[in-house]
């Protein structure tokens, strides 16, 4: 039988993976599903734009994804777009390219970059670490455009301050803590134009992927 191949799926729906509704901005720890071809559908909890599967016998989801789930591999589901916009919900599915870190004395961890901003034009990230000295303004990831999600890239163990800019502007910022041999998503999320404390404020969210 194949092994369970597990990912991290952006639903709100509870008996997908056996939390609370999920609010903007969260996101779920890796679940084991079989290897395959998968169907997941998203349903706005209540409050939303659509009922959740117990509350409706004919529920409408927000999304309806197929994934092609290998076998010992993981998988990210993204959940950008704008519930009751034009297209509606256009998920980004990605196969996680985590390094297997064979070598045990290194110091670096690795961080990959997901823009997730719908009305954003492209943005370039920058790290300088805070911690201590020696880097400072390194490009992580040059020109990345919306609903791009760049492979993992090496970066030292530290505290690190995360930049987000276009053209010379810093437009949001946040902060990453590395520790040797472990993977990091940092996503840009929000719209361009909402400022806290409003919830769609422009900003930076990032998660342990190992």
């Amino acid at each position: 039988m194949n092994r369970l191949a597990p990912f991290p799926l952006g639903s709100p729906n509870p008996a997908a993976y056996g939390g609370a509704p999920l609010a903007y901005n969260a996101f779920t720890p890796y679940i084991g599903i079989e290897a395959g071809n998968r169907n997941f559908k998203v349903f706005a909890s209540p409050g939303g734009n659509a009922p959740r599967p117990n509350d409706s016998p004919a529920p409408t989801p927000v999304a309806d994804i197929n994934v092609d789930a290998p076998a010992q591999r993981a998988t990210t589901i993204f959940i950008s777009d704008t519930v009751g916009t034009a297209g509606g919900i256009n998920p980004i599915v990605v196969l996680d390219n985590v390094p297997d870190f064979i070598d045990r004395i290194t110091t670096n961890g690795v961080v990959r970059f997901a823009h997730l901003v719908p009305n954003a034009p492209g943005v370039r990230v920058l790290a300088t670490r805070t911690s201590s000295a020696g880097i400072t303004n390194r490009e992580l990831f040059g020109e990345t455009t919306y609903r791009q999600v760049r492979e993992f890239v090496p970066l030292d163990s530290g505290t690190f301050r995360i930049d987000v800019v276009v053209g010379a502007n810093t437009v949001a910022s946040g902060t990453l803590s590395v520790v040797p041999r472990r993977a990091y998503t940092v996503f840009a999320r929000g719209l361009v134009g909402r400022t806290a404390p409003d919830p769609a404020a422009l900003g930076l969210t990032s998660y342990l992927n190992n």
